[in-house]
């Protein structure tokens, strides 16, 4: 591991990443890519996913898929760095497609839970064109550590993995994670991170799920659908609300997002770099 990579995963930096503060920071002096959710489907069923945390307006699976060509062509109009997410990424049927036929001088960033067949993974390291950079997870539902680990030795040995796998400590994880399966990545020299159960935020008054009320919420935010409609915020595209521009037919409008918003209190913790304030102070 690089000294880069030792000092992004001491304690720390790892705490440091759990408080809003470091991305209130990040989001003023870093261009943030746009976040492409390709697809919101998902291959496994997490208990602790932010997705399926507000499921009576949940709208997520609505969406239909878009084509590669439009993908192609819109990123690469934008011309700036991508992170593709979801759901799962890799599961929309032209993912090596769309991410072949991106400009080689943007940044390729993908979010990836590594749950991939013997056959996708040797299609992507045979057929990828271009480097990315892959932020894996590991989730006691994605089974066996080991076969995850052999996935990022081939995509190591091919020069495709560039990043860190990251886990979510919950309270029922949290002590096998690190006894029983961080071991097992350190011997193969892949440092698995534990993050903060991302559920602990619904304790707090913006994702409490139970009332909402009226804030100004400002900060830097592209967050596009699988339909490549953008909305404010993780949360509104889960519902299909407030859209803004569609990038397959408009130009992105910026980095920059503000607005008053009624939904306070029904925010997705996807969404805590935003800066909120009272109405009346604006």
């Amino acid at each position: 591991m690089s000294i880069k990579n030792k000092i992004k995963n001491t304690q720390l930096s790892n705490k440091l990443k759990q408080t809003e503060f470091y991305w209130k920071i990040k989001n003023k002096i870093i261009k943030p890519p746009a976040h492409i959710y390709l697809i919101l489907k998902c291959n496994l069923n997490c208990s602790y996913c932010v997705n399926e945390a507000n499921p009576k307006e949940n709208r997520h699976k609505e969406y239909k898929l878009a084509h590669a060509d439009k993908w192609i062509e819109a990123i690469n109009r934008m011309n700036r760095d991508v992170a593709f997410t979801g759901g799962e990424p890799t599961l929309h049927p032209e993912f090596i497609e769309i991410v072949n036929g991106i400009k080689k001088e943007l940044k390729v960033i993908v979010y990836t839970n590594l749950v991939w067949s013997d056959e996708f993974t040797d299609k992507l390291i045979s057929n990828l064109n271009r480097p990315i950079e892959i932020l894996a997870s590991y989730h006691p539902s994605s089974g066996k550590p080991e076969k995850i680990i052999e996935i990022l030795k081939k995509l190591r040995e091919k020069n495709v993995f560039q990043g860190t796998i990251h886990s979510v400590g919950t309270k029922q994880q949290e002590k096998f994670l690190i006894e029983n399966v961080r071991p097992l990545f350190k011997k193969e020299n892949f440092f698995l991170t534990i993050d903060k159960d991302q559920f602990n935020f619904f304790n707090e008054g913006r994702c409490s799920m139970k009332s909402r009320r009226t804030v100004h919420c400002s900060g830097k935010s592209i967050i596009i659908a699988p339909d490549g409609t953008r909305y404010p915020c993780v949360s509104k595209m889960l519902r299909m609300k407030d859209p803004l521009e569609n990038i397959f037919k408009e130009n992105l409008k910026g980095d920059f997002y503000s607005s008053v918003c009624q939904d306070y209190g029904f925010c997705s913790p996807c969404d805590m770099g935003f800066k909120i304030e009272p109405v009346s102070a604006i």
